[in-house]
């Protein structure tokens, strides 16, 4: 599935909307934009802190550029990395769609720091975006001692961990680290509703 680019920065916009011969080039644009748009490099979990689905739907969809295309042969692979090493500065938002590692760290940081901000809307998001990842322990212990019902339910409704391994379709839904700690959690915080519903 190709995702839609981000949209060009108002500044270039208006820059260029005066300079007729751009006006049939918006690849230009996309270009200037990412260029002056400092805000893709960003950390997902930094910025999450701002609170804001339109920051991250823009960091998501300028980390499409890195996405692998997976009919790709390991020499083609190989080959376009030694070519990327040349031609290409370091990025943070290459890791956040390409490495597993680094993703699972940002997904965990990205969940806690939605949690603790009580934003229901940007856990959702962060659930559907990251499909195939691991909710640890500690992000569902979060959201029982900030009490959240509601984020508990976003978690269960997309837990893949009690189906069979042949069961599994790779990339959809989310496995969840459930506990006896969450539990802990939730009642050491007053949270009877989250108690119950555990």
């Amino acid at each position: 599935m190709g995702e839609d680019k981000p949209a060009p920065l108002l500044a270039v916009k208006l820059l260029f909307r005066c300079k007729g011969r751009f006006v049939d080039l918006p690849h230009v644009l996309e270009a200037v934009s990412l260029f002056l748009d400092s805000v893709v490099e960003l950390p997902l979990h930094v910025a999450c802190k701002r609170g804001s689905l339109q920051l991250l739907d823009r960091l998501w969809a300028s980390s499409e550029v890195f996405v692998k295309n997976i009919t790709e042969s390991d020499e083609e692979c190989d080959e376009r990395e030694e070519n990327d090493h040349e031609n290409e500065s370091f990025t943070l938002r290459k890791f956040l769609r390409t490495d597993r590692h680094y993703t699972q760290y940002q997904v965990t940081n990205s969940l806690v720091v939605a949690i603790d901000s009580k934003n229901l809307e940007m856990v959702k998001w962060l659930v559907d975006k990251f499909q195939g990842y691991i909710v640890r322990s500690e992000v569902v212990s979060e959201a029982c001692i900030v009490g959240s019902v509601e984020m508990l339910r976003v978690f269960y409704e997309n837990d893949i961990s009690s189906l069979a391994e042949n069961a599994r379709v790779e990339g959809v839904g989310v496995r969840v680290e459930w506990g006896p700690k969450n539990l802990k959690k939730a009642v050491a915080c007053g949270h009877s509703d989250v108690a119950w519903w555990l």
